[in-house]
């Protein structure tokens, strides 16, 4: 009887010792999923978010394997340049002494390819780009914009001009008062902000600027790639809502003529 009970009592102490051993290895584990799941929740992957560092738009697919793209364009005429209706940002710089517009596109998490317009592609570091804080609609008075307009018209020289109508959030492209429509696509070339960076013909390192965003007007100081806006005689950083930017770069001499105002550099 002795030995079945001390049996009895070293079978009980193994359970006992198990038991203990289970709820040890159940506790660590729980313990392990816990800081796993803290983790993913305050450290998320890269391209988790997937938006644009340029337009501030959510991309669907990203590919790692294309670069942020400059294409330089051979062509004057904007409505014939491949693929510059799905650039994030358009640059139209006028040339004072050859009296043309040319083109340039940057284009990112996109591909394209050397077409007849196109003079040359270059990879290009983020770090070129002006640094942007991206807002809403809503956000638009508290960043100061003011003066509504819907019409803006550049008059480069007698015979070259652009101008812009503002609807339904969009700034519309035309060339000699005809709205631009891209040959390809067959859409009309329409922006979310335009940018408008006066050249200085003097030795000042900081250019004059205009944005219009959402039907709204906002005062730029510019130095290079370092843009800021204006408010209450502050610098702020450059602020732009969602989508795609039309950066034009003109002599100060220009004067921009609106719906409601000649507004100067």
């Amino acid at each position: 009887m002795k030995k079945n009970d001390s049996d009895k009592l070293f079978a009980l102490i193994v359970y006992i010792l198990m038991g203990f051993l289970i709820i040890f290895v159940s506790y660590n584990s729980y313990i392990h999923l816990l800081k796993k799941d803290a983790k993913d929740q305050t450290t998320q992957p890269p391209n988790s978010i997937n938006v644009s560092p340029i337009t501030g738009e959510v991309i669907q697919d990203v590919n790692t394997s294309y670069n942020l793209l400059k294409v330089c364009y051979n062509s004057s005429n904007i409505t014939e340049l491949y693929g510059i209706n799905k650039a994030d940002i358009v640059i139209e710089t006028y040339n004072t002494v050859s009296n043309t517009l040319s083109y340039d596109g940057i284009f990112y998490n996109k591909h394209i390819p050397i077409q007849e317009s196109i003079e040359n592609i270059s990879t290009i570091s983020l770090d070129t780009l002006p640094y942007i804080d991206f807002i809403d609609p809503p956000d638009l008075d508290s960043h100061e914009f003011n003066e509504n307009i819907d019409t803006i018209f550049i008059p480069f020289s007698d015979s070259i001009s652009t101008s812009f109508i503002f609807q339904k959030g969009q700034y519309y492209h035309f060339s000699k008062n005809v709205k631009d429509v891209h040959k390809t696509s067959n859409t009309p070339l329409a922006f979310t902000n335009i940018l408008i960076e006066f050249t200085s013909s003097s030795n000042d390192s900081i250019n004059q600027g205009l944005l219009f965003s959402g039907g709204k007007l906002q005062r730029l100081n510019i130095e290079g790639n370092n843009i800021k806006m204006i408010n209450n005689s502050k610098e702020i950083n450059l602020s732009l809502l969602r989508g795609n930017t039309i950066w034009i770069k003109c002599s100060d001499k220009i004067k921009i003529i609106t719906a409601n105002a000649n507004i100067e550099s």
